[in-house]
């Protein structure tokens, strides 16, 4: 699932957090990357996931302004 994060330098970041809970992430261009979770998810499960996991990111960062659109 792609993440489009609103500050690009958050980026790597983020990707470096979802990778250590086990997530596959790849770059897929500024402030993108896509993001796969081992399991077996449908998309909605995924997108609930995703968000759960990058509000967690972002409370432990205190980046409670940072917008990232899943999907």
């Amino acid at each position: 699932m792609r993440l489009r994060v609103d500050d690009h330098a958050a980026t790597p970041d983020l990707g470096a957090y979802l990778r250590s809970g086990g997530a596959i992430v790849e770059q897929s261009g500024p402030g993108e990357i896509e993001v796969s979770l081992l399991g077996s998810f449908n998309d909605d499960a995924l997108r609930s996931e995703l968000g759960i996991a990058v509000r967690r990111w972002s409370f432990a960062r205190r980046r409670l302004d940072l917008h990232v659109a899943i999907g």
